[in-house]
């Protein structure tokens, strides 16, 4: 069950049922659902867009201990309370960008599914590199573009995550055979997304899970990196076997 706790039930509660979900696996709370209401193993969603419910994140802290949870933020500051907690682990952030919410509705899908599924991060990070083995020299790098896909779309963000400086970056990038840092973060999402696929997702959930956004996009930037270092990404797609279609895929 996914427990939505907002002001209002849209934009997610439409997004999150428009995904796959059915209606009755989602419960919408305009103010903090009794704790009893939350069962181990369900999933707290909660919509700060506009400012959100009043609730006050010590409420939530008996049923942090027995499920995930995120939150969803606009522009607006979130508060030191809630931040402490993102900080301690307990729960997730999602950031809207005013000028393009529909991708912060898509990260926060994909969060919900990646946690619901249990594949979270860290353990993506791990089956990505058993399948590609050579970038274990890099494996920070890895960990950070499949723990934070939708923070991790330029070169300077990877390197902010990972605490490398862009020309040391560059440098990793570059001796294993990539001529630009972008063409790695593509080549490491591809690899994710054939193993997410196998896990047993769609596609398209795949698709967020990973950070790419729409297929037609993924097959140009597979393109752009095939053409700027093409043995060093062959290298990396052979090794994840069945990938070597990715691609192509439509």
């Amino acid at each position: 069950m996914i427990h939505l706790i907002a002001a209002s039930r849209l934009p997610l509660i439409s997004a999150l049922t428009s995904r796959g979900r059915r209606s009755e696996e989602v419960r919408w709370w305009g103010a903090t659902p009794h704790a009893s209401a939350v069962k181990p193993g369900d999933f707290l969603v909660v919509d700060l867009l506009d400012g959100g419910p009043t609730i006050q994140p010590p409420v939530l802290l008996p049923m942090l201990s027995r499920c995930k949870a995120v939150l969803v933020t606009g522009q607006k500051a979130v508060a030191p309370e809630w931040l402490a907690l993102v900080q301690r682990g307990c729960v997730s952030l999602v950031r809207c960008d005013r000028e393009e919410p529909s991708k912060g509705m898509e990260q926060c899908i994909a969060v919900v599914e990646r946690e619901a599924r249990g594949l979270p991060g860290e353990g993506l990070a791990i089956l990505v590199l058993k399948r590609a083995p050579s970038l274990g020299c890099v494996d920070t790098c890895v960990k950070a573009i499949c723990e934070h896909p939708w923070d991790t779309r330029h070169p300077t963000q990877l390197g902010q995550l990972c605490g490398i400086g862009l020309t040391a970056l560059k440098r990793r990038c570059h001796e294993l055979g990539f001529r630009r840092v972008e063409h790695f973060i593509i080549a490491v999402r591809l690899i994710a997304l054939q193993v997410v696929q196998e896990y047993g997702f769609s596609f398209a959930a795949a698709r967020r899970l990973v950070g790419l956004l729409d297929s037609s996009n993924t097959l140009r930037q597979v393109k752009r990196a095939a053409a700027g270092s093409p043995m060093a990404f062959d290298r990396v797609a052979s090794s994840c076997g069945p990938a070597r279609s990715v691609p192509c895929v439509r």
